[in-house]
């Protein structure tokens, strides 16, 4: 019995000890750009430890599709060499996920979503769902996006 309460005593440990994939930050960032240009937003995680194992994330990004016109995706530094995937068929909406064979760490970009300013305006580009493997993020923060007239000093 004493060895059973010591092996569980243990794991209790264990447990508090490791780190939680809900203590990652996610950040799109602030920025301002004028009508005509091109925005590259870029997704950034913070704090991912290797005991976290994190091999896959997912997100729908919802964007002012008056302001912004999607255009494409790139991957970020996190996850290079990874399957890739955003959808932004729907105005207004893309759909991004992504999964890799080997669990990464560290702080860095997970995707870079590439964007034309189409008119004056502020807009967010605001995440829902954002998970890692398979747990719903809490430290998720919006990009801030600020679009000024064209010729306009930035």
């Amino acid at each position: 019995m004493k060895k059973v309460v010591f092996i569980a005593g243990l794991l209790l440990i264990a447990s508090l000890l490791a780190a939680d994939i809900r203590d990652i930050s996610i950040d799109g960032g602030n920025y301002t750009a004028t009508v005509g240009d091109t925005i590259r937003i870029y997704v950034n995680a913070n704090d991912i430890t290797e005991d976290m194992r994190v091999i896959a994330f997912q997100f729908d990004a919802y964007y002012d599709s008056e302001i912004l016109q999607y255009i494409n995706h790139k991957p970020g530094d996190l996850f290079e060499n990874a399957m890739l995937m955003a959808n932004g068929q729907e105005a207004g909406l893309i759909k991004v996920a992504c999964s890799h064979y080997q669990p990464q760490k560290g702080n860095g970009t997970l995707v870079e979503l590439i964007f034309i300013a189409k008119t004056i305006g502020d807009t967010h580009l605001q995440f829902d769902k954002f998970k890692m493997n398979s747990d719903i993020m809490t430290q998720v923060y919006d990009a801030a996006i600020k679009v000024l007239p064209p010729n306009t000093k930035k």
